[in-house]
């Protein structure tokens, strides 16, 4: 009589990667340049690895997963197998996504400082991005952290890079909050979907940037003069 259908870890994961990360149109490097803001070195050829399940994730892979795609941790650990091979140990899948709870807030263990998270952002220095879009460089990142799938979407929307999208939200909506901080809250408080306020808060924003320059949209696709 055969056994228990057994599936390893990194190819449960790994399929739910795939799944989820076509499902939001995200390519393997929006997976990873969205990862390396909470402070994983991931690069596109390391995303495409977790993907193929070449070996079994850690713990904070799969909360990073979790984080950078916007799911539940029981989306990355859907499979048909009757059990789940963690290493040392089975577990069954009717049990495996019970031991985790709800994605924890995440910070990195090793945060960049803001001249480093700058340059990764394409500015010239900290001081520079500051200046150009007229919010404190701490602010924008700790925003950027707390920016996920609907800060790049919106970005995208509105062609605008994610950090003058979190500037603009900055000024225009409400002090420190992320988009879509900003709209699960109105959201909840107006007992509205998400998505109709997402529409509405994206036409106040499209309203206000209307007659943006390229260059002010994509500061860092026009660097300035050198002196």
């Amino acid at each position: 009589m055969a056994g228990p259908k057994v599936e390893s870890l990194g190819r449960v994961v790994g399929r739910n990667v795939r799944r989820l990360r076509a499902d939001r149109e995200l390519s393997l490097d929006d997976v990873a340049v969205t990862a390396r803001q909470l402070g994983f070195g991931w690069s596109g050829s390391r995303v495409s690895a977790i993907q193929r399940g070449e070996r079994d994730p850690k713990l904070s892979t799969v909360l990073a997963l979790a984080r950078v795609l916007e799911c539940e941790i029981s989306e990355l650990l859907q499979t048909d197998a009757e059990r789940v091979d963690l290493g040392e140990v089975t577990v069954a899948t009717a049990d495996l996504a019970g031991l985790f709870g709800p994605v924890p807030s995440l910070e990195p263990s090793d945060p960049m400082t803001p001249d480093e998270w700058a340059a990764f952002s394409g500015w010239a220095s900290a001081d520079q991005m500051a200046t150009t879009l007229g919010v404190p460089a701490d602010t924008l990142y700790a925003m950027s952290l707390r920016s996920g799938l609907t800060e790049r979407r919106t970005a995208r929307a509105l062609d605008l890079d994610e950090n003058v999208l979190n500037a603009v939200t900055h000024t225009l909506l409400e002090t420190g909050r992320t988009f879509s901080e900003i709209r699960d809250h109105l959201a909840e408080v107006q007992h509205r979907s998400p998505g109709d306020v997402t529409a509405e808060l994206r036409a106040q924003l499209a309203e206000h940037i209307a007659d943006w320059p390229d260059s002010r949209r994509n500061p860092t696709h026009y660097p300035p003069d050198p002196t």
